[in-house]
């Protein structure tokens, strides 16, 4: 097998463990929000989360640095990522939510203004989709810039302008631009450690658990870019050694793997499961609804079964995506 064999193998586990550990952390979050479901034993197993949360999201960001050719001109660089996440992002979240209003009996004007306006504003609806197409745009200018140093600091201080337009300022987060400058360092760390054939010192990669239980010992909370952002000015540093560090830990440990044809499935298709698994958890939830706090272990059943569910359903959705005639709706054109 070639280095490159080995390098998209280890990569796509890696994804794959990762987007695990989002359709895990949307599971309270869909709960409450949509359903309004408050279950003790669903906090206890979000709280899971705590272990991860520094580092998941970040991951993404590092793993497109390093998977992305920034040497392509800008025309075809910005259209490779309208194909690769908005169309996808458009077609599958608009495509649910029109079917939702058609339902719902809402006007073509009332569902034209409602999904126009929520693209103008969101795109497509999902902070992360508009926060990876801008901060690609943002990294391919960085990496034209003189000097890996310059590069670095520059991505530091874009870091640290967007925590303080999210924590400090009142300007609306239009396609997620203040998401966007946090994590532009995080890929622009992935394509330094591809381009500059960096090795990554053993330590390295068992480092993230002494430090983050350390963190959460602490009792000052453990800092995070996700949807919401929880990270504060001095906080800075912190997320940004747990998050590199999370990353070279899952990266070291998918190479260890070696094979799971299940995880790299997930990978390869992470993006449909990150579109598609709110859509099914609002479905499956709302068919268990009345069946939380009933007892311990049927809340635990619940979470379980309907992650499960909800994991083979968007499963099944990426294989219809990638047949011939669709695989379209992915970009693949």
């Amino acid at each position: 097998m070639s280095e490159a064999s080995k390098r998209l193998q280890y990569i796509d586990i890696a994804k794959g463990v990762l987007i695990l550990m989002v359709v895990w952390g949307h599971y309270e979050l869909m709960c409450r929000l949509c359903y309004g479901i408050k279950d003790p034993v669903i906090d206890r197993l979000d709280s899971v989360e705590t272990l991860w949360v520094s580092f998941f999201m970040p991951a993404f960001f590092f793993i497109t640095g390093f998977c992305s050719n920034f040497r392509k001109g800008f025309a075809q660089f910005a259209w490779g990522g309208v194909k690769m996440l908005l169309i996808p992002a458009i077609i599958i979240n608009y495509g649910a939510s029109l079917i939702e209003y058609l339902l719902w009996g809402e006007s073509p004007v009332w569902i034209v203004k409602t999904i126009g306006k929520s693209f103008l504003l969101k795109c497509a609806g999902e902070w992360f989709i508009p926060s990876m197409f801008i901060s690609r745009l943002i990294v391919w200018g960085l990496v034209r810039l003189r000097g890996k140093v310059v590069q670095i600091l520059v991505a530091l201080i874009l870091l640290t302008a967007g925590v303080w337009l999210y924590d400090y300022s009142d300007f609306p987060e239009i396609w997620s631009y203040k998401h966007a400058l946090m994590v532009v360092v995080f890929m622009l760390a992935g394509n330094v450690v591809k381009t500059e054939n960096v090795i990554i010192p053993k330590v390295m990669k068992w480092i993230y658990w002494p430090l983050v239980f350390v963190v959460i010992f602490s009792g000052v909370g453990v800092p995070y870019i996700t949807n919401r952002v929880c990270v504060t000015m001095w906080q800075i540093p912190v997320v940004f050694i747990l998050a590199v560090t999370g990353t070279f830990m899952i990266l070291a440990a998918s190479r260890r793997i070696g094979s799971c044809r299940v995880l790299e499935f997930l990978g390869r298709n992470s993006l449909v499961i990150y579109l598609a698994h709110f859509i099914f958890y609002r479905v499956y939830l709302s068919l268990v609804a009345g069946w939380f706090n009933v007892s311990a272990l049927m809340s635990v059943v619940l979470f379980f079964g309907v992650v499960a569910a909800n994991i083979v359903s968007c499963c099944v959705l990426a294989y219809v995506l990638n047949m011939r005639y669709m695989k379209w709706i992915l970009g693949k054109f």
